[in-house]
């Protein structure tokens, strides 16, 4: 189960076209479906980059280690341009992770 965590310091006012926007480039990562992801969209969170609150966005995306990694450049910037086409954020001032994660566990 992926996990999809965008966290910005501006308003999102259509979170649901974002979350929507998020699920969509999930498929870059081989073998990863929207049915099986989990987003979560943070706004005005208190938040800052290289010394200044102006508009900035971080977003994280947790896998599980067998996760083939191959892809991930082109999801990162996939990620990224959609985020700032969505939320008009400056490119420099968006970044984007992915990163293995040994447990995961829900109830069946």
């Amino acid at each position: 189960m992926p996990f999809i965590n965008l966290k910005t310091n501006v308003e999102i006012k259509d979170k649901a076209k974002v979350m929507n926007a998020l699920w969509e480039l999930i498929s870059i990562i081989p073998g990863k479906t929207v049915e099986r992801t989990m987003v979560s969209v943070e706004d005005k969170v208190a938040m800052g980059f290289a010394g200044s609150q102006e508009p900035c966005a971080m977003i994280e995306t947790l896998v599980n280690p067998e996760t083939n990694m191959e892809n991930n450049p082109e999801y990162c910037l996939a990620v990224i341009n959609r985020v700032k086409e969505e939320l008009d954020l400056p490119e420099k001032r968006i970044y984007a992770t992915v990163a293995a994660v040994d447990c995961w566990r829900s109830i069946k």
